[in-house]
């Protein structure tokens, strides 16, 4: 009799935990989707604002009053800033939140020296014929040399890697060792302050902790220990953050 209540008494408790560990998976995977639309949104608005800048700075003729290739019967001017209020609307109002601290940065550099390029582009004069920034010199030229579009590359890529790493454990694993190794590499370059917690002997003992386990680990509590990391390193980023601001 009291093997059967063992047995019985297992298999309710096995059924319940298996009904709540599916349950936080399923909304790990909501929250996973969640984050995942709201990258690609930034992305989408980014993009788009990138390409109407290009199509104005690379035509002929920038007359800002004058309608580009994209912009139809719009005039450059209204078509560029009007797509740069969107971007940054979807960036700092709506979707900040999801990002990490570095691809934050990323984002942020470019809104910054997209905001300063457009500053630039509204004091454009003709000059023997052609339209140009005060100091004499070509819109695009300038463009180049703020590096609107390698920073726009780089923040492409880096939204890219932050969708790759919410697949699975492996993912996200290797995602943040890489971010931790190029955030060494910037220290040591001088790029980068060397502000922030390193890579201890305690983080190497638990990842090597949690390789070990993995294979035998069932599906649904990697989910929640990858979803509370993920957490814990928002959170962590997001306080490095508050702390500099008030530096």
């Amino acid at each position: 009799m009291t093997d059967v209540l063992i047995a019985l008494a297992g298999g309710v408790v096995g059924i319940v935990g298996g009904y709540v560990f599916g349950v936080l998976r399923t909304l790990s995977e909501h929250r996973n989707e969640r984050r995942d639309a709201a990258l690609a949104e930034i992305y989408k608005e980014m993009s788009l604002f990138h390409r109407y800048l290009f199509s104005w700075t690379d035509d002929v003729d920038p007359d800002p009053d004058k309608p580009t290739a994209a912009s139809v019967d719009i005039p450059a001017r209204d078509h560029v800033n009007e797509q740069y209020q969107k971007f940054t609307h979807t960036f700092h109002d709506v979707n900040a939140i999801w990002l990490g601290k570095d691809t934050y940065d990323l984002i942020q550099g470019f809104s910054v020296a997209s905001r300063d390029f457009l500053n630039e582009l509204e004091s454009m004069r003709k000059r023997t014929g052609a339209l140009c920034l005060p100091d004499g010199t070509n819109p695009k030229d300038r463009r180049e040399e703020r590096r609107i579009t390698p920073k726009f590359y780089e923040v492409r890529d880096a939204l890219r890697e932050e969708v790759e790493s919410s697949r699975d454990l492996y993912s996200w694993l290797r995602y943040h060792i890489g971010k931790r190794k190029k955030r060494r590499e910037k220290i040591r370059s001088g790029k980068q302050p060397s502000w922030g917690r390193k890579l201890s002997r305690k983080d190497v003992m638990c990842l090597a902790a949690v390789t070990q386990v993995y294979v035998a680990m069932p599906a649904s509590l990697v989910t929640i220990l990858q979803d509370h990391a993920r957490n814990v390193l928002i959170h962590d980023s997001y306080a490095s953050r508050r702390t500099l601001i008030a530096a």
